[in-house]
């Protein structure tokens, strides 16, 4: 004795898992196949299938000892839920990543991602000297198709010659229309560093617009 199951899904299609909800050309599903035109296929069994927002992330030039971090959303886009075993980072030192960063943490691992939901974590970049880095961010899963997803991780470190102190340089401060710091060659800042300066300079710009302010409001009398 068999059993007959009717279900609608388009022509095209080639296994039961593709077709969804989406309706269409009346077919027969029989013992585990799809018939109808162009022929009977195997129906798919269910199987995990991970995917990641991103598989490149570049952080361009960042200043050294400084940090920046980007979130990254795994979602398992199969019919099956997805066990992820294992992140192996190639360089520690000057990226890290997180499980349990952005809106929707993934938690610790292992980790069980159910068919057609996602979890979020963060990759940063931290350089530790002036240079370019690379790295590798490998997801260990049971995607029978893609076992060892790897995410590819760049930036360049550049030195914070504003913000430093200590540096042998010498600034000049514009205050006019707009406020900025010019870095250029001398014996340091008279101690004051880079940050003295821009507070200094974002004050006396905001002591001078006041004056104006005032100075307006008083030839409107």
């Amino acid at each position: 004795m068999f059993g007959l199951s009717f279900c609608l899904i388009p022509a095209s299609t080639r296994s039961i898992a593709e077709a969804g909800d989406t309706s269409g050309s009346g077919q027969i599903v029989f013992r585990g196949y799809i018939a109808g035109a162009g022929g009977s296929y195997p129906a798919a069994d269910p199987a995990p299938d991970i995917d990641v927002s991103q598989e490149n992330y570049d952080w361009g030039n960042l200043w050294v000892d400084f940090s920046d971090a980007e979130k990254m959303t795994i979602t398992n886009v199969g019919t099956d839920s997805l066990t992820i075993s294992g992140m192996n980072l190639s360089d520690t030192e000057n990226f890290s990543f997180t499980m349990s960063g952005g809106d929707d943490p993934c938690g610790t691992l292992p980790l069980t991602i159910e068919a057609g939901a996602s979890c979020t974590c963060l990759v940063e970049f931290h350089p530790q000297s002036e240079a370019t880095y690379s790295a590798v961010l490998s997801i260990d899963s049971d995607d029978p198709d893609t076992p060892n997803l790897d995410v590819a991780l760049t930036g360049t470190g550049v030195p914070d010659n504003l913000f430093s102190g200590d540096r042998d340089l010498s600034y000049s401060v514009n205050v006019g229309s707009g406020c900025s710091i010019v870095p250029g060659g001398g014996d340091g800042a008279d101690g004051l560093g880079g940050y003295g300066l821009l507070v200094l300079a974002a004050s006396w710009f905001g002591i001078k617009r006041r004056m104006n302010k005032t100075e307006n409001t008083s030839n409107l009398r």
